[in-house]
């Protein structure tokens, strides 16, 4: 049938419609998809534990209207206890004979290291379109709005818009907030121990220097003739540069004679306090 029309009173029966002829008078005035004007236009935010909640919305595709007039809770499945999933919230209209209706329902990805979106079905009788997208990593007990990808508004899932319509993004704010927090919540987490880790190299290299400088001087001290050398001129008398509160001031060998008297030599010790020469 090329031509048809509609709708006039039926006489005798002689003027039947079907679902689709109603539903066609909106083709040309209302696009497929979430009408981003009513409600939060169905997105979906974390709730507690493996909890989710679907916003208020209408939704139109393929010929049928979608109305969820309150938030509507979903439980997304167990995580696995190894691999990662990405699991969908989606709305599906199934104009399939013995099914007839619409509905929004959680489907359950594939479980893998690095897992796939589920993939969503369409066929002559069957579509399925994602509100959102939900990353369900092992072990988890609870899901976060950072792991909730809202696809409404996407070319998966596009917005109906209106004339001189607008929609508020708070909630897609929220979200990037939330994933913002994470990311950064990371990144601090990885700097601290990065900073530990060089903190300790630094640590141990400044001691190594250290050693090794101190056997370098124990080993030029100690070697022949530069060493008696080294004796002869601390115990020389010295003369003082000054004197302090009545005492001798020190000499112009101070850091050495010092160093000497820490090392603890008895005969050293003694040149130094009667102030002999060798």
């Amino acid at each position: 049938m090329s031509v048809t029309y509609g709708f006039y009173n039926s006489k005798n029966k002689d003027r039947r419609y079907d679902a689709i002829q109603m539903s066609s008078i909106f083709d040309g005035i209302i696009r497929d998809g979430i009408l981003q004007h009513v409600g939060t236009a169905m997105m979906v935010k974390e709730s507690s534990g493996m909890m989710v909640n679907v916003g208020i919305g209408r939704a139109w595709f393929n010929h049928t209207w979608t109305l969820n007039d309150a938030l509507l809770p979903l439980t997304v499945p167990q995580s696995e206890v190894i691999l990662n999933r990405i699991d969908a919230v989606v709305l599906e209209v199934d104009a399939r004979e013995s099914v007839r209706a619409n509905a929004i329902k959680i489907i359950k990805g594939t479980p893998a290291t690095n897992p796939a979106k589920p993939t969503m079905i369409s066929t002559t009788d069957r579509w399925q379109y994602p509100l959102a997208y939900i990353r369900v990593n092992s072990g988890v007990t609870s899901i976060r709005q950072a792991n909730i990808n809202n696809a409404v508004g996407t070319s998966e899932c596009p917005f109906v818009t209106a004339p001189l319509e607008k929609m508020s993004i708070d909630a897609l704010v929220a979200q990037w907030k939330d994933q913002w927090d994470a990311f950064y919540e990371k990144e601090t987490s990885d700097m601290e121990a990065t900073n530990a880790f060089w903190k300790d190299q630094w640590s141990k290299w400044f001691n190594a220097q250290t050693e090794e400088i101190q056997k370098s001087y124990l080993a030029w001290e100690n070697n022949g003739t530069t060493g008696m050398l080294l004796k002869r001129q601390i115990c020389r008398k010295q003369v003082l540069t000054g004197n302090s509160y009545g005492r001798p001031g020190l000499t112009s060998t101070q850091t050495i004679i010092h160093l000497k008297w820490l090392h603890g030599e008895k005969m050293l010790r003694h040149c130094l306090m009667s102030g002999s020469s060798s």
